[in-house]
């Protein structure tokens, strides 16, 4: 039977053609293979340098001159701007989503987000393993529409450990022979590197040393390097011992000096993701949320959930309980004053964590925490070299690919202009416009409800238009679990699983979609006046919730019912369901936007024991 249920595939409707902001921008297709960009000034590692000509051959850097050339070719005059590497993010989710609840888009569409910030390579370490070669394969001859992709493919977790908790298959490890096994068949399947979970500490369902050691071992005989994501310092001092290369976050807790010695005596690689940390224990402000690359760059599905307003800071007393400290910035400037080497990351997929755009702002919280601008421009670029050598990117350098960001502005005067992006060559050729995506704007109200997509379906499969969800999409401790189940009454769904009270975090349910498609869409219910479903479960209370695409703020209109230990009718009328009071924005309630009906349980420590069926509208 089925313990975890995927989140829906949303397929996409082609968006409105429309202008980009990006100029001098060509297709692959359109152009020469030589490209001379003349006039400007390079990122040299430390400094900016001038030149008279970059020559892009074949797609390769061909040579770096201080005199104009006769050779032919494009020529584009960059006189007054600025030539970095491409940035790299070394820490991406591309199938994950910053808005909730969960939006799925194509994949692709975060490549494509990545490339116009200026992006043009990522590191995702959580891609469904029977996808990854599709997705090479999709992105790899469209240099001008895509960033490129360095794949761990599945995490290497344990059994329910993190990883497991998405719907998204993935390798759960019980010994350190099927620790040497899995890694193994991990990397015959064509992985880049390998991403493990270790959190021994933090998490009653981890890999043990042994199986971390194992893991490890088995990778470095094969050449691969082993990204680790862990929690706290502990488990980083473990990593160490285990020879691991790379620690996929910076501990929460505060490090002690002996701690901080070993990290810098081991030569780890730290990827902070402050930007995540920032999203899931201090909200951003409105400079991080209306910025103007943000919305021109981010894809629309994601931004109809967003204003360009400061989000709300989340209590952190949930992970003050968990670390005993949260020390995630006092770690970044020890190491950044201690001269540990960081590669920059954002975890971009988690919430309010956009790949592309969020690159920038862990850039300036490095420079905020003591780093110099140099240096934080190497974190995003040369310093992937740190890790993998053999890949020649990061670097504006004669035979390294011709992967290059051309900015309007000088980011060793001010970091963020990093986000100054004029035009960008990946692999040799322009960046292309995007020619498909609309600006984000208000939802319409659509008259396309099918009654249908409430039905609990008696044959044993989840309908497309129902998925069941909880806070571990944003990095929380909960976990919801259902399958179809059936009694003498017929079939219903059944939910189990526990609330756990993480900071802001803490909530799990099942949504039906209003449509019978997997899409998320405003629909029209105003013809009717109430919900009524038949429940069972264990006394607990839940809500049923209206989710408004009017409502940017996850404040949605609810009612609270207890189910019983036997089946019993609840009927909740439209207008009885209201917003909480203490958080959010107020919004009336307009049943012409409603995207889907959602049974919670929400900000309680309790198990979640929960039996629907019958659901359906009255008018």
């Amino acid at each position: 039977m089925r313990k975890n249920i995927a989140y829906p595939k949303i397929l996409l409707l082609l968006l409105a053609l429309s202008g980009f902001y990006f100029a001098n921008c060509k297709t692959a297709n359109s152009g020469p293979s030589v490209i001379i960009l003349e006039n400007g000034s390079y990122f040299n590692g430390k400094e900016f340098v001038a030149f008279k000509e970059i020559r892009v051959k074949d797609g390769k850097i061909a040579a770096i001159n201080n005199a104009i050339s006769k050779e032919k070719g494009e020529r584009i005059n960059v006189h007054g701007k600025y030539v970095i590497p491409g940035l790299i993010d070394a820490h991406v989710h591309i199938s994950g989503s910053p808005a909730y609840p969960y939006v799925m888009i194509d994949h692709t569409n975060n490549l494509k987000s990545s490339l116009q910030c200026g992006l043009t390579t990522v590191v995702d370490l959580f891609f469904p393993e029977d996808g990854c070669k599709e997705l090479k394969a999709t992105i790899e001859p469209k240099p001008e529409a895509y960033a490129s992709i360095i794949l761990s493919g599945p995490i290497l977790t344990a059994p329910e450990g993190h990883g497991t908790e998405y719907g998204v298959p993935t390798r759960t490890i019980t010994s350190v022979a099927e620790a040497t096994k899995i890694t193994n068949e991990v990397i015959d399947n064509g992985m880049d590197v390998i991403k493990v979970v270790y959190q021994a500490y933090t998490n009653p369902h981890s890999l043990n040393k042994e199986e971390l050691g194992a893991i490890i071992a088995t990778a470095h005989k094969r050449n691969k390097k082993v990204f680790v994501h862990i929690d706290d310092a502990a488990g980083a001092m473990d990593c160490i011992d285990a020879k691991a290369d790379v620690l996929a976050h910076m501990p929460v807790d505060s490090m002690t000096n002996e701690q901080l010695s070993k990290m810098k005596k081991s030569g780890i690689v730290v990827i902070p993701t402050i930007t995540v940390m920032q999203s899931m224990l201090e909200g951003h402000d409105a400079a991080y949320m209306s910025d103007s690359l943000l919305w021109k760059t981010a894809d629309p599905h994601y931004l109809e959930k967003f204003s360009p307003v400061a989000l709300p800071k989340p209590p952190s007393s949930g992970r003050l309980k968990m670390y005993h400290s949260i020390g995630y910035r006092y770690n970044l400037s020890k190491c950044i004053e201690m001269k540990i080497p960081i590669l920059a990351g954002t975890d971009a997929g988690n919430y309010a964590v956009f790949c592309g755009y969020s690159l920038h702002n862990e850039m300036l919280q490095y420079v905020n925490a003591g780093m110099s601008k140099a240096e934080a421009l190497c974190s995003a670029t040369e310093n992937l070299a740190l890790v993998l050598p053999e890949r020649k990117i990061g670097k504006v350098v004669v035979g390294y690919d011709a992967d290059l960001t051309i900015l309007n502005a000088d980011p060793l005067d001010n970091i963020q202009n990093t986000k100054s992006v004029e035009m960008v060559v990946h692999k040799g050729v322009m960046m292309q416009k995007d020619t498909e995506r609309a600006a984000a704007k208000e939802p319409e109200p659509a008259g396309n409800f099918n009654p249908a997509s409430l039905n609990i379906d008696a044959s044993g499969a989840l309908s497309p238009s129902i998925h069941v969800y909880s806070d571990s999409m944003l990095g929380g401790l909960s976990r919801t679990s259902g399958e179809l189940e059936k009694d003498a009454g017929g079939t219903f769904l059944h939910l189990w699983g526990k609330i756990v009270r993480k900071g802001y975090l803490g909530f799990g349910g099942a949504s039906f979609l209003l449509t019978t498609k997997s899409d998320i869409e405003a629909t029209d219910i105003s013809e009717y006046k109430a919900i009524e479903f038949d429940v069972k479960g264990n006394e607990e209370s839940y809500a049923v919730k209206l989710a408004s695409a009017l409502v940017k703020d996850y404040n949605y209109h609810a009612a609270t019912f207890k189910p019983a230990k036997e089946w019993k009718t609840v009927r909740v009328n439209f207008s009885d369901m209201k917003q909480n009071t203490y958080y959010g924005k107020q919004i009336a309630l307009d049943l012409k936007t409603i995207e889907a009906i959602n049974f919670d349980m929400s900000y309680k420590e309790a198990d979640i024991d929960l039996e629907i069926k019958n659901v359906h509208l009255i008018k």
